[in-house]
């Protein structure tokens, strides 16, 4: 499972569960989902294949936490499926399975509200994108991402894929919206 790889992937350094979380939710959760309890039983899986360890640590917020660390054989599969080449699959999109379905509503422009809908979602995931994106550069004291190198360099790579992938679905339902206007208005 991709989801085993990608917490490896994570724990460049050691870091408690919850830190793994927020890191995921701050990253990889634009474009990859997983609950919290997703993760902490990848972890438990990954930990019993001795894929990491982990041991308790005190926290300066509460109860003591528990710290995974990446061992050896995580390292080794972990390179393994980086360099194992790209793993492209097809996405799962509901929105545009309800889309298609949109007719079997009565309402004349169920479609239209819909798109408008999927738009302003997509409007906020783009927003936030692009915070993030311009947050790297601050962060590393650039001007633009030819200064980025390095973990900085790749998060940029696929932060810049999200903002140019949600750029492309504004624009589609736009063109969507606007066709499902005129088509409302010459029914009408």
């Amino acid at each position: 499972m991709a989801l085993d790889k990608i917490l490896l992937g994570l724990l460049h350094e050691p870091k408690s569960g919850y830190d793994l979380k927020a890191e995921f939710d701050e990253g990889m959760a634009h474009f990859w989902s997983a609950d919290q309890s997703q993760i902490y039983a990848t972890l438990k899986r990954l930990e019993d294949g001795r894929l990491l360890t982990s041991e308790s640590r005190p926290s300066s917020r509460g109860p003591a936490r528990r710290v995974y660390r990446r061992t050896a054989a995580g390292r080794r599969l972990l390179q393994e499926w980086l360099a194992g080449g790209p793993q492209v699959k097809e996405s799962r999109m509901p929105y545009l399975a309800q889309l298609a379905l949109m007719s079997e509503l009565p309402e004349a422009d169920a479609a239209g509200h819909h798109a408008a809908r999927v738009r302003a979602d997509f409007e906020q995931r783009l927003a936030l994108l692009q915070a993030m994106q311009q947050r790297l550069f601050v962060d590393e004291g650039v001007t633009g991402p030819e200064e980025l190198s390095g973990r900085t360099l790749h998060e940029y790579c696929t932060i810049r894929h999200g903002v140019l992938r949600l750029t492309a679905l504004i624009q589609w339902c736009d063109e969507s919206i606007q066709l499902l206007a005129r088509k409302k208005r010459a029914r009408a």
